[in-house]
């Protein structure tokens, strides 16, 4: 499990504990779970001297605290961990060949590649491919793991009862 101190810029010792966004951590510590490993932390929080050092973007969201990016060296620990970080709700990736950066500073889905070849080939399309499918995905955790979609279960209660009514009132003209 993730302590904040992992998220710690280089330069700035406790920066995890003060600067990391607690809702990015618990959605990497639910992927973990869901994974049955937690991927080493490459990089946290940055501060803007570090983040300028590493040659990080100039708003990147590892200045704000909500953005990581994991270790991820073999195609079995990516198969593992990339259908949890994107069932616990992460939809914005950078895949490279051994590491995966996940971010949640945006609602906007964004897959973007560091390099190419074919890990990185076959990394991206999986990523898209999960993406796709992202509502099944959601159902592989149990209920206190989704917490963040209790919304759901109602939509689809509603999208059913429609079609009852539709079904039983229009097509069929009674009850």
């Amino acid at each position: 499990m993730y302590q904040l101190t992992d998220f710690d810029s280089p330069d700035a010792q406790g920066s995890g504990e003060r600067y990391m966004d607690r809702n990015h951590v618990a959605m990497l510590n639910r992927a973990g779970k869901a994974a049955g490993f937690y991927p080493k932390i490459n990089s946290g929080y940055r501060t803007p001297a570090h983040n300028a050092k590493v040659g990080g973007a100039e708003s990147s969201c590892h200045m704000e605290g909500k953005a990581s990016d994991l270790s991820v060296r073999t195609r079995s620990d990516f198969d593992r961990i990339a259908p949890a970080l994107v069932a616990v709700g992460f939809r914005r990736f950078g895949v490279a060949s051994t590491f995966l950066h996940v971010d949640n500073c945006s609602r906007s889905e964004a897959v973007w590649t560091y390099g190419g070849g074919a890990e990185i080939d076959y990394r991206n399309k999986r990523i898209r491919e999960l993406l796709g499918q992202q509502w099944y995905l959601a159902d592989m955790l149990g209920e206190e793991e989704r917490g963040d979609r209790p919304w759901l279960r109602v939509i689809l209660l509603v999208l059913f009862a429609a079609m009852l009514y539709y079904y039983f009132f229009v097509l069929k003209g009674r009850f």
